[in-house]
């Protein structure tokens, strides 16, 4: 759906049925994830879709290219909106007042990739600037950010994205840590047993980075992502078992 399209108080209605339940039941909260993926087309209808395979518009991925700027922006600062109720809900709780209180997890991605999959995609700096700008930061205690480093790619590569995806990511005294809610690393090849030789060094790479970042402040909390679809390519369970790459990643 299009966030521009979002009605704050609808909102304030459907999210107060499922917080009173949460509250009702005792249930213990240790963040809430505010939405996804808001900068591409297969999340927010204010983004377009283009032809497949074809070259990212010029400028891409900034929000300059989009067909529908202004649509864009306005679905932003409905968000934000939508945001500002969460934050009145947790403030008020009696169980949760402790929550945090994280923005939607940003799809980090080439233009490129965004293109051949025909999908118009926001820079996820770029959008959380723009959330800034629109207040974002008084109601959040974190920005959500996504990953899936690539094996194919080389390390100065990995080391450049991974820096800019945290670029915006500061101890809680100088801004707003990041949460990794989406990280993963692809294995397509599902015969068995499974061949783990290019994702465990991937994953022990990944592992190293995030504990930097934890022990700087500059993230709050990771997730490894195990997408439920077939075929399942960033399974770390297969052909019966926890593989090596699983081991690994839960410290056995």
């Amino acid at each position: 759906m299009p966030l521009s399209q979002l009605d704050p108080e609808f909102f304030r209605e459907k999210f107060g049925g499922v917080w009173r339940e949460i509250e009702q039941r005792r249930i213990r909260l240790t963040a809430i994830e505010a939405g996804n993926e808001i900068n591409w087309a297969a999340f927010n209808g204010d983004l377009g879709l283009v032809p497949s395979h074809g070259q990212p518009p010029q400028g891409a991925p900034g929000s300059v290219a989009l067909h529908d700027r202004a649509a864009y922006l306005l679905g932003l600062r409905r968000y934000v909106a939508a945001v500002a109720i969460i934050k009145q809900f947790r403030d008020a709780s009696i169980n949760n007042r402790d929550t945090k209180i994280i923005s939607a997890g940003l799809a980090s991605m080439p233009a490129t990739f965004a293109a051949n999959v025909g999908a118009e995609y926001v820079d996820s700096n770029e959008t959380l600037d723009i959330l800034k700008a629109d207040g974002l930061d008084a109601l959040v205690d974190g920005y959500g950010v996504h990953i899936y480093p690539n094996v194919n790619q080389t390390l100065p590569q990995r080391t450049r994205d991974f820096a800019d995806l945290l670029r915006p990511c500061a101890p809680g005294a100088r801004g707003h840590p990041c949460w990794l809610t989406e990280w993963g690393v692809r294995q397509p090849n599902l015969a068995c047993p499974s061949d783990e030789s290019k994702r465990v060094p991937l994953i022990r790479e990944t592992l190293e980075r995030i504990a930097a970042n934890v022990r700087q402040k500059r993230i709050g909390g990771s997730y490894y992502y195990d997408w439920d679809d077939k075929p399942a390519e960033f399974a770390v369970w297969r052909c019966g078992g926890l593989t090596e790459a699983g081991k690994v990643l839960f410290g056995r």
